[in-house]
């Protein structure tokens, strides 16, 4: 508890923490809200008599709690609550509407172009938020997330240093959002790099199958580049500037080519989903036979590596195992429990073997034997995902949610 806290800055924050534990064990009994909060029983009744007075609270029946026995339990039930979560790449732009219980209720994808001007991509984007924001009401909305591709230089200036959207650093888009949809509809804005949000939304699976992950790090691969979210005790690693986990520019051969970064011999450059497709067409002609060409997808290709198409296997084979010498760096460098892999990535038992066998050959037995590497867990986009647990986790902290949710019920 923070020191100079009157009494009705402990009640919001008692408040603040049973709706946390309402998300997150949803349902949960009276009993184990007490425990797990450390407030008193009396506390916990009158926190959810007022909430049951509010109209956001749900009686549930009973289940088995502990030492077998039945209990009485209740759940979090904001109807009309839902978050905006926006995910921005260089082929398009995603809006899913979610609800209070993070389940996604409709899903807008907009293609763009990164030849047009930026302000015109910026005000199909805005048109797009508005038209969301409208037909569901502005009441109604916790909170928006923005999900943009990196690096993200995270400060006075908000800029978005994207290889082959070069346009998208002429605008600082947090102010831009802000100014336009914020002010606008009093609605709170929340802007991050996406890999950071994917690995937030691993994160908050991996606390519920398996306790206690003190650091995840999950590898996102959008079409040539590669960066990563680090998630430390339930938190983004940040950084000074907000650019920690660039892993794409990391220099794995110094005598490497020029990536279109400018960067000689980065790691993404030769481990991107995007690898796979330059693997092949940098040996096309050596297979004369083979039924992929220049304008082969990576789907394409894909498909043929199960028939075994072998300059098919090659190009996967060569892109795992630069995957995990990169992997290998993090494991020695991090020592992190869990590493995830993205859902760019070739989601096939052969691939993920490979990376791991990689891997196993490059660090130690025992650091190898305690890491696990797996393929995103996450139900649909893990980006958009970790943006509607951006949004809850910033509303919490700031002490924010209950505002929030009141405007929701509110009467009109």
């Amino acid at each position: 508890m923070k020191l100079g806290m009157n009494n009705e800055d402990v009640q919001r924050l008692n408040r603040c923490l049973v709706i946390q534990l309402l998300l997150e064990k949803n349902p949960i009994s009276r009993v184990e809200l007490a425990k797990r909060t450390g407030l008193k029983k009396a506390t916990i009744t009158n926190i959810i008599n007022e909430f049951i007075e509010m109209g956001i609270i749900e009686e549930k029946g009973q289940m088995v709690g502990e030492y077998g026995r039945k209990t009485d339990v209740i759940k979090l039930h904001v109807e009309k609550g839902r978050i905006i979560s926006l995910r921005i790449t260089r082929k398009y732009f995603e809006i899913e509407l979610i609800d209070l219980n993070g389940y996604c209720l409709h899903s807008y994808k907009e293609p763009i172009s990164t030849f047009d001007a930026i302000s015109k991509t910026l005000d199909t984007l805005i048109e797009s938020l508005k038209n969301v924001i409208t037909d569901v009401g502005a009441k109604y909305i916790l909170g928006i997330s923005v999900a943009v591709p990196g690096p993200f230089i995270q400060g006075n200036k908000n800029l978005t240093l994207v290889s082959g959207f070069e346009q998208l650093k002429l605008i600082d888009i947090k102010k831009e959002i802000e100014e336009k949809i914020e002010k606008e509809f009093d609605i709170h804005v929340f802007v991050e790099h996406d890999a950071k949000l994917a690995a937030f939304a691993e994160a908050k699976h991996w606390s519920k199958v398996k306790k206690n992950v003190g650091i995840l790090v999950e590898i996102l691969s959008t079409g040539q580049g590669v960066g990563a979210g680090i998630i430390i005790d339930g938190k983004i690693l940040k950084g000074k500037l907000g650019t920690a986990g660039e892993i794409g520019y990391m220099g794995i051969n110094f005598n490497g080519p020029v990536a279109e970064s400018g960067m000689r011999g980065t790691f993404e450059y030769y481990s991107s989903s995007e690898s796979i497709k330059r693997y092949v067409l940098d040996r096309l002609n050596e297979f004369p036979e083979t039924t992929l060409s220049e304008e082969s997808t990576l789907d394409d290709i894909i498909e043929e590596y199960k028939k075994g198409n072998p300059l098919a296997r090659w190009a996967v084979e060569k892109t795992a195992w630069h995957l995990g010498y990169g992997i290998a760096s993090l494991a020695l460098i991090l020592n992190p429990e869990v590493i995830i892999l993205g859902a760019d990535y070739p989601r096939l038992p052969d691939f993920l073997d490979m990376v791991r066998d990689t891997v196993k050959q490059l660090v130690y037995k025992e650091i190898y034997d305690a890491l696990t590497i797996d393929f995103s867990q996450v139900e649909g986009d893990a980006t958009l995902m970790g943006g509607y647990y951006l949004v809850l986790d910033c509303l919490l902290h700031s002490q924010l949610i209950l505002d929030r949710i009141k405007r929701v019920v509110s009467p009109d």
